[in-house]
């Protein structure tokens, strides 16, 4: 059975991210990955990240709900890291040119450790059984959770959400 990640899991790699997006702005290494984060800028996908992130920092660090978060749209480092600079009031330009001032850095920081002391899960989500497979174990504790999914559920999927939805205390959020 599959089973999602703690937060901190993605965090670190997500950390190792900002370290590298933030030497793209002074060594020409670095650059392609920068190129690549800021791709999604100005795109729908950036639109839905941008609201998938506010959606878990409401739940699952203000108001500490479980929340598990499947991806498939966007990779989970790369949402994690969208999610931070979002939430800490950062630019990714910024990140990537390497031109972060002080309070950007604190901001960041405690973005992140507020993210590591919350009860968010991450899962990816690319494959259908995967997404099905978990679904199962967010059951078993018979506590209220949040399924967010950056993607929307049709056919099997949606079927099944809903049936589990209705035989439990877990509630789907997912693009329309």
């Amino acid at each position: 059975m599959i089973a999602p990640l703690q937060i901190k899991h993605y965090l670190h790699e997500s950390i190792d991210l900002m370290q590298s997006l933030f030497c793209a702005g002074q060594d020409q290494t670095h650059e392609r990955r920068a190129d690549d984060f800021l791709a999604i800028k100005y795109t729908p996908k950036e639109k839905m990240l941008v609201d998938q992130s506010h959606i878990v920092w409401d739940l699952a660090v203000r108001r500490k709900i479980p929340v598990v978060w499947f991806l498939r749209t966007n990779g989970l480092v790369m949402t994690l890291t969208w999610t931070t600079c979002n939430q800490a009031g950062v630019w990714p330009e910024k990140l990537c040119r390497g031109d972060l001032s002080d309070l950007d850095f604190e901001r960041l920081t405690e973005t992140v450790s507020l993210l590591s002391g919350s009860p968010l899960q991450m899962c990816d989500g690319v494959k259908t059984d995967y997404f099905k497979n978990m679904l199962p174990t967010l059951t078993e504790n018979n506590e209220f959770t949040s399924v967010l999914c950056d993607w929307r559920l049709v056919g099997d999927e949606l079927a099944f959400a809903e049936k589990t939805a209705r035989e439990s205390k877990v509630t789907f959020l997912c693009p329309a």
